[in-house]
C-alpha cells in the first residue's frame, strides 16, 4: 500500500529546489517518492520549522507576560484557596463541638404508642359528627362538660318566628346596610299589596292547559335574553340550589347553600332598569326547596339543618312549622321530636291534598309526611341511601315517586309503604324524579347522562322500563350545582340547564324531544336550577347559577 501527502494549494517559492527520496512501504515494500517541498515551505528567513514554531511561543508568552493576566489568575486561585479555607474553619468547628457535647447527653427517649408503651386505652369513641360538631360515646368521666354554643343543630334560631328585619341582619354584613330592613320590607309590601286576599294563579293541571300545542311552540320561539344589565342580576350570595317565581308576579325566588333566600322583580323600572335583589337568612345551610303556596301569600323553605319554613308575606314573618330533633327530653312537645336521623333534610315537596302538609325526605332515605293540621309527623324508610327528591302524583295524590343515590326511581303507594309498587333501575344515581303536571309522564334526570321519560308509570307495577331516553351531559363537576329537570306547571314540557356552548337553557317535550335551547348576550354561565313561571298567557323561564346570578328568559313583547 501506498501512502502519499498531498501537496498544499499555496503557491512554492520558485526558487526552492525540489528533491525526491525514496521510502520503503510496509505492507507491499514498493518504493515510492516523497517531495521535502512541503517543509521547505515553512521555513523563514533560515529558520527551521521548528525553530519558527519555538520563536512564535517565546512571543506568546512575551505578550502574556506583558499583560499581566498571568499574574491575575495566579491571584485569583490564591485568594478562592484561601476563602474556602475559611468557610470550612467557620462551618465544621461549631458542629464538631455540638456532636461530641450531644455524645456526652443522655439519650433521649425513643417515641412509642400507647400500646407499646402498656397505656390502657380511653373508653370514649365519636358516635356521630355533624356541622362540627361530636357526639362522644363511653367513658367521658374525665371530660369537661361545655356549654353548648349557639342552637340545635346550627340553627339560626331556637325554632321561634324570625320576622323580617331580623332575617335580613341575619344575611352577611357586606349585603346589608341600617336602610336595607327598611327597603325589604317596603319592596315586599309593594309587591304583595296588589293581590287580593286568597287569589288563586289560575290555570289548569290538565297538562294542556287553555292554549293550543302551536301558541305554546310559538311562545317558546320568541324567548330571548339579550340585556345582561335587565335580564341577569346577583340575588343570593352563594351557590343557588332552589328556585321559583311568586305566581302572580315575574318574582324570582332563590335559595342558596348558606341559607339566604334572594328576592328579585326584573320587571323593568320607569328608567328603563329594574328593581334592586333582597335577600334574607332564614336558615343556617342549604335551601333545597322554595314553593309558593296557591294563592302567593306564603312561602315555604326547607334546609339542610332540617327545618321547614313559612314565610308570611303580610305578616312579613318568617314561621318555622317543623324541625327535626332528637330524642332529648328538652325538645320532647315539639313537632319533629325525635325524627332525627342523624342526616340531613334533602328535598321537600307541598302535599297537593292540603297545604297544612307536605312530604320531605332526608340523606339516610327517610321520607316523613308532615301534616300541620293534626299536627302529626309519619316516618317511611323508603331507601338505604339518600333521597334527592320526592314527587306527588297530581291525580292519584297517594302515588309518590322517590329517587337518590340508590340509583333508582322508585313509586310507593302511601296506604302501603313497605314496599315499591314499581321501580325504575338506572345506571348511576337520579338527581330527582318528578310527575309532569297531567301525570302522564315520570321524568328522571341521572347522572348517567341521560333524561328518561315513563309513560303512565303510575299504573305499572314491578320494573318500569323509560319508554324515551334523551342523551344529555349532566355532569357538572364539583363547583356547580346538579341539574334537575323541573316541568311547566301548566303544560307538559320541561327545562333544564346545559353544559354546552354557547351557554343555554334548554326546553324539551317528552315525545319529541328538544324544542329548543336558548340563548343570548344575557346567558354566559351554566343554570344549574331553572324553572317556568306559572302563566299561560307569556312564557318565562327563570335560571340559578353557582355564583348567585338569576337569569330571566322572556318571550319578546
Amino acid at each position: 500500500m501506498v501512502r502519499t501527502r498531498r501537496q498544499p494549494q499555496s503557491k512554492l517559492d520558485a526558487t526552492t529546489t525540489t528533491t525526491t527520496t525514496t521510502v520503503t512501504a510496509q505492507e507491499n515494500n514498493d518504493n515510492v517518492k516523497y517531495d521535502e517541498a512541503y517543509a521547505s515551505h515553512f521555513q523563514k528567513d533560515g529558520m527551521s520549522y521548528q525553530e519558527y514554531i519555538d520563536a512564535k511561543r517565546a512571543r506568546n508568552r512575551e505578550m502574556l507576560m506583558s499583560s499581566g493576566l498571568l499574574d491575575a489568575v495566579a491571584n485569583a486561585r490564591e485568594m478562592a484557596i484561601l476563602a474556602k479555607k475559611k468557610t470550612t474553619t467557620t462551618a465544621t468547628t461549631p458542629r464538631t463541638k455540638r456532636r461530641r457535647e450531644d455524645k456526652s447527653a443522655a439519650p433521649r427517649a425513643r417515641r412509642k404508642s400507647s400500646r407499646i408503651a402498656g397505656i390502657k386505652a380511653e373508653d370514649r369513641y365519636v358516635v356521630q359528627e355533624r356541622n362540627g360538631e361530636f357526639t362522644v360515646a363511653g367513658d367521658a368521666s374525665d371530660v369537661k362538660e361545655e356549654e353548648p354554643v349557639g342552637f340545635y343543630a346550627g340553627r339560626v334560631n331556637d325554632g321561634s318566628d324570625l320576622s323580617l328585619v331580623e332575617a335580613v341582619k341575619l344575611s352577611e354584613a357586606k349585603w346589608h346596610t341600617d336602610d336595607t330592613p327598611q327597603q325589604t320590607e317596603s319592596f315586599l309590601r309593594g309587591v304583595v299589596s296588589s293581590f287580593p286576599p286568597d287569589k288563586d294563579s289560575g290555570g289548569s293541571c290538565s297538562g294542556g292547559g287553555g292554549i293550543s300545542a302551536d301558541d305554546i311552540m310559538n311562545q317558546i320561539a320568541s324567548l330571548s335574553i339579550t340585556n345582561p344589565e335587565t335580564d341577569v342580576a346577583k340575588v343570593t350570595p352563594e351557590r343557588i340550589y332552589s328556585i321559583t317565581s311568586h305566581p302572580h308576579t315575574i318574582l324570582a325566588c332563590a335559595g342558596d347553600k348558606t341559607g339566604h333566600i334572594g328576592f328579585w322583580n326584573p320587571s323593568p323600572t320607569a328608567d328603563g332598569g329594574t328593581t334592586t335583589p333582597h335577600n334574607v337568612r332564614a336558615h343556617s345551610s342549604c335551601v333545597n326547596y322554595l314553593e309558593w303556596n296557591r294563592s302567593g301569600s306564603h312561602l315555604f323553605s326547607a334546609s339542610y339543618d332540617g327545618t321547614v319554613r313559612r314565610f308570611d308575606a303580610r305578616a312579613e314573618t318568617f314561621e318555622q312549622v317543623f324541625g327535626t330533633y332528637d330524642d332529648d327530653a328538652a325538645f320532647k312537645g315539639r313537632l319533629g321530636y325525635d325524627c332525627d336521623d342523624g342526616g340531613y333534610m334533602q328535598y321537600a315537596c307541598l302535599d297537593k291534598r292540603s297545604e297544612e302538609a307536605f312530604f320531605a325526605s332526608t340523606s339516610r332515605g327517610r321520607v316523613m309526611h308532615v301534616d300541620l293540621r293534626r299536627p302529626v309527623v309519619s316516618c317511611f324508610e323508603m331507601s338505604a341511601k339518600k333521597i334527592n327528591s320526592v314527587s306527588q302524583h297530581p291525580v292519584d295524590r297517594h302515588i309518590i315517586a322517590t329517587a337518590g343515590l340508590d340509583e333508582t326511581v322508585k313509586l310507593f303507594d302511601l296506604r302501603l309503604t313497605k314496599k315499591a309498587l314499581g321501580q325504575q333501575v338506572c345506571a348511576r344515581s337520579v338527581n330527582s324524579a318528578f310527575f309532569s303536571p297531567s301525570g302522564t309522564y315520570l321524568l328522571a334526570t341521572t347522572m348517567a347522562d341521560t333524561l328518561t321519560v315513563v309513560k303512565d308509570g303510575h299504573l305499572k307495577s314491578g320494573t318500569m322500563k323509560p319508554d324515551r331516553v334523551i342523551r344529555h351531559d349532566n355532569r357538572t363537576g364539583r363547583w356547580l350545582t346538579t341539574f334537575m329537570a323541573q316541568w311547566h306547571p301548566l303544560h307538559d314540557i320541561f327545562v333544564i340547564g346545559s353544559m354546552a356552548r354557547p351557554r343555554r337553557i334548554e326546553i324539551f317535550d317528552p315525545v319529541k324531544g328538544l324544542l329548543r335551547g336558548v340563548s343570548g348576550e344575557g346567558l354566559s354561565s351554566v343554570c344549574s336550577r331553572c324553572c317556568f313561571w306559572k302563566n299561560e298567557e307569556r312564557m318565562v323561564v327563570l335560571g340559578g347559577n353557582s355564583s348567585g346570578r338569576v337569569s330571566i328568559i322572556r318571550t319578546m313583547s
